[in-house]
Formats: C-alpha cells, sequence, structure tokens
C-alpha cells in the first residue's frame, strides 16, 4: 500500500513539473513576441518617448539630440559664481529627458506614498520635493526593474539622473543667454532705506529690508521668489524652452547624477561625468551632489549655468528632480557596482538568466537588440 501511494505522489509532482513547463515555455514565447512584435512600445531613436507607469500615469519624455555647446557662463553675466567656467562640451549621443519634473502622480505608481507625508504642497501635478538623491536614484532602480522584466527596456538603455551637462545641454536648447527663452534675468536687489539709511548706505554701510525688483522674462519661464508665494507649483505651467522642456528653471532644484566639483581644465570636454560614488553611502554621505535650476524661493539662482550642491542624503522641501533615459555603449559602461548614476543597477545577465527556461527558449542579446539600434 505504501508503494503505491509513493507511486502516486511521484506521478503527481512529474505532472506538476511538466505542467510547469509548459507554463513557462508559453510565458518566455509571449515574452519574445511581444519584443518581436510590439515595437511601438519602446523608445525609437529620434522621437520623443512616453511611459506607462500605471493606467492613469504616465511619464513623457523628450528627445535630446547629440551636440556640442558652450557649458559655463560669461565673466559679465549678472549674478555669475567662478565655479561656472565656459567651456566647450560635446554630447556624443542623444537621450531623453522628462517633459516635467518628475510629479507625486508619477512617484506613487512607482514608489506608493513613500515620503507622501513630507510633502508641503499635495496635487497629483505637483513636483516631488523633499527627496534626497538616493531616493531619486532609487525611483530609477525600481524603474528600470519593472521596464526590463516587462521587455520595454532596450539593451543598455537606463533610467538615470541626467548628468550635469546633459542637462544644461537640454535646458538651453541652443541659446546663450542665462534663462532658455532667449533672455537674461533684469531683477536688481535694492533696499529699502530706513531713517538715516541713504547716507549709511552712502558711506558703505547697508541699512533697511532688500527686496528684488521684478523680472518679466523669468516670470515667463519660472516660479520663483517675485511669483511663487513660497511654494512650489503644478508643473507645465510657464513657458517651455525651445525643445519642448518645462519648468527647467525654478519650481523646485533637480538633482544630477554629478558629485560637486570644479569643471574640468581642459577647454574642451566630451560626455563628462564626475568620478564615480562609493556604493557605500557612508562613506560618501559627505560629497555633495549637483543640483541644477534653481527653484521657487530662488533669483539669480535659477540661471541655465548657476551650479547648487548639496550632500546627497538631505532633501529639502525645494528639491526634486527630472528624469533622463541614456544609452550606455557597452554593459561594462552601465554602472553596475557604482550609484554614480543609479543607485544600484539592473544587469541584463541576471535577467536573462532568470528567463531561461527547459526548452532553452530566452530573450538572446541579438533578439534583444534588434528592437533598437543607437545612432
Amino acid at each position: 500500500m505504501k508503494i503505491l501511494i509513493h507511486l502516486f505522489c511521484v506521478c503527481l509532482m512529474l505532472n506538476y513539473i511538466e505542467v510547469h513547463a509548459e507554463d513557462t515555455t508559453m510565458l518566455a514565447k509571449e515574452k519574445i513576441s511581444t519584443l518581436a512584435t510590439n515595437e511601438v512600445s519602446l523608445p525609437k531613436i529620434g522621437e520623443n518617448w512616453t511611459v506607462q507607469l500605471s493606467e492613469d500615469a504616465t511619464l513623457e519624455m523628450i528627445y535630446i539630440p547629440p551636440g556640442t555647446f558652450e557649458m559655463g557662463s560669461p565673466e559679465n553675466e549678472p549674478g555669475r559664481s567662478h565655479t561656472e567656467k565656459l567651456h566647450s562640451v560635446t554630447l556624443t549621443k542623444g537621450y531623453w529627458l522628462g517633459k516635467y519634473e518628475v510629479t507625486q502622480k508619477q512617484w506613487q505608481a512607482i514608489m506608493g506614498n513613500m515620503f507622501s507625508a513630507r510633502w508641503n504642497c499635495i496635487g497629483e501635478d505637483i513636483p516631488v520635493h523633499h527627496i534626497d538623491w538616493y531616493y531619486a536614484n532609487l525611483f530609477c532602480k525600481r524603474l528600470n526593474e519593472r521596464e526590463i522584466e516587462a521587455c520595454k527596456l532596450p539593451r543598455n538603455y537606463r533610467y538615470v539622473l541626467p548628468t550635469e551637462a546633459q542637462w544644461e545641454y537640454a535646458c538651453r536648447a541652443g541659446t546663450k543667454t542665462s534663462l532658455n527663452n532667449g533672455k537674461d534675468i533684469t531683477a536688481i536687489y535694492k533696499t529699502k532705506f530706513l531713517g538715516f539709511g541713504e547716507a549709511l548706505a552712502f558711506l558703505g554701510f547697508e541699512f533697511g529690508q532688500g527686496y528684488w525688483t521684478d523680472c518679466p522674462n523669468l516670470n515667463e519661464v519660472a516660479w520663483w521668489r517675485n511669483n511663487s508665494n513660497g511654494k512650489v507649483h503644478p508643473v507645465g505651467q510657464k513657458k517651455p524652452n525651445a525643445w519642448g522642456l518645462y519648468d527647467m528653471h525654478g519650481n523646485v532644484a533637480e538633482w544630477c547624477a554629478d558629485r560637486w566639483g570644479d569643471y574640468p581644465s581642459d577647454k574642451n570636454s566630451f560626455d563628462p561625468i564626475s568620478r564615480p560614488a562609493n556604493t557605500n553611502s557612508s562613506n560618501d554621505r559627505f560629497n555633495d551632489r549637483i543640483l541644477r535650476g534653481g527653484c521657487y524661493d530662488s533669483i539669480t539662482d535659477c540661471r541655465q549655468a548657476d551650479r547648487f550642491h548639496n550632500i546627497p542624503g538631505v532633501g529639502f522641501e525645494n528639491m526634486g528632480f527630472r528624469l533622463a533615459l541614456v544609452y550606455f555603449d557597452t554593459e561594462k559602461d552601465i554602472p553596475t557596482n557604482s550609484i554614480q548614476i543609479q543607485f544600484a543597477d539592473i544587469a541584463h545577465k541576471k535577467i536573462e538568466k532568470k528567463e531561461e527556461i527547459s526548452d532553452n527558449l530566452s530573450l538572446t542579446p541579438k533578439e534583444e537588440d534588434t528592437v533598437l539600434v543607437h545612432k
């Protein structure tokens, strides 16, 4: 009797294995079929791209072509810092950049309600804020994981924070002025003198409360100190730049991938990025990261060339981020063991190993590479 029961159990196990293998085979075939026939769901070079984050949340991305530009600011630009040395930068590969700053609706589609209690202003189209550099990268990591497993991300592509050079190049969109609408900041700081204030000012002293004059040029493209009422605003309400990017000036300051530091000494630079950060955040927590674009409480910090920095583990109420989609030449170039560009990356080999099945069907590099060829 025991032998019969044992044989019965073995038959059930064999049947389960056979059925499970058939299901796995069908799943792999469906993924390969989707990869081969559903090309419209993948980004294409030269075209804008929309990421479907959930049933009712999307993330629009603008394609940014490769090119050369002057990064930094001329010495006579008002508000200029000595760290903004003017130099030529060439970006050899195109990439995609978020049309808007990442919003609360987009954040919740990927991260749930994490940090929602810390947001001072609540709204689906309001940028996430109070976000530090590490958690901005964690958003990238989770989105990459999901898109790779769904076969919606071509080989060697990753959603990341933009480099400082990618950010400024996209913000400028061909302009050389302090603002991306082809105009300059004209706001002037003045002092409301009290009593003998004017006489004291003449002697070199300031006495009174200062204020900034209005700047219609900045009002066109930014939420800044004079028009924001001291808070963040929904994205997309100001004028975009020539490439269709909104809120590159003001609203929330945007984290970039780079560490803080001086620009390279060479006059010409190709695809610049700071040295890699340490994967152990405890050893790297005091190495500041770059923020760009100024915020709702800024004035001259809203300039295209302005560089701000902060320790990566602290995110204030005026700090958010914008997403980039970037191509890496080889898998070795993808920072799988670094958080220079992402908090933690997903190697293709790991995904391919997970998807291997008994009949040797898998998403091979050739099948994946035929979907998109980078130019």
